[in-house]
């Protein structure tokens, strides 16, 4: 009875886990979907930007949150193609002088790959933009990312932050790094 019991608890654990499995697929698929329905807003939107009345929809939100969610849509596709696709945040947390694209990893810093990883002030950066075309331009970075990449590489979505040399300001930068 008590080997019983134990194969009983393995096989419950082994459900709940693909229960959980299966709920985050869900959340990826309807986020995909609704990803779809903006980029088909976006092409019956072509005929108003040819004629210039196309306008913006500015509002506030938070940058980093709309990047994460960006790069949370395409994990399916990268996880298929063999593509290890990291969002890279280290850089607002320790920013570079110089941002030469050179990606050698700093064994000492940890890399923060979450926004909630970050200090509670860059976790609340907000701009003002029109968030769903910002998304749009998330999503065809990512997506020609992932086309040009080679089956089993990584995919690094890398923001970073420095101080401009003439004003007291920062800069942000967002590149792919294959």
């Amino acid at each position: 009875a008590p080997a019983t019991q134990q194969q009983d608890s393995t096989t419950m654990i082994q459900r709940e886990d693909q229960i959980q499995e299966w709920m985050q697929l869900s959340t990826q698929i309807y986020q995909n979907a609704e990803t779809a329905v903006n980029v088909l807003s976006d092409l019956l939107n072509y005929d108003k930007i040819q004629m210039g009345t196309l306008t913006l929809e500015l509002s506030q939100f938070s940058i980093l949150h709309a990047l994460e969610k960006t790069v949370h849509e395409f994990k399916i596709a990268a996880r298929e193609r063999n593509i290890d696709l990291i969002m890279d945040l280290s850089g607002l947390v320790e920013p570079s002088g110089d941002d030469d694209g050179d990606d050698v990893e700093n064994p000492k810093r940890k890399r923060i790959t979450n926004v909630k990883e970050l200090p509670k002030k860059l976790q609340d950066m907000m701009v003002v933009a029109d968030e769903v075309r910002l998304a749009q331009v998330f999503r065809n970075l990512l997506s020609n990312g992932l086309k040009f990449s080679n089956e089993k590489s990584t995919l690094r979505v890398k923001v970073s932050s420095r101080k401009l040399p003439r004003k007291k300001q920062k800069e942000e930068s967002f590149s792919l790094l294959k």
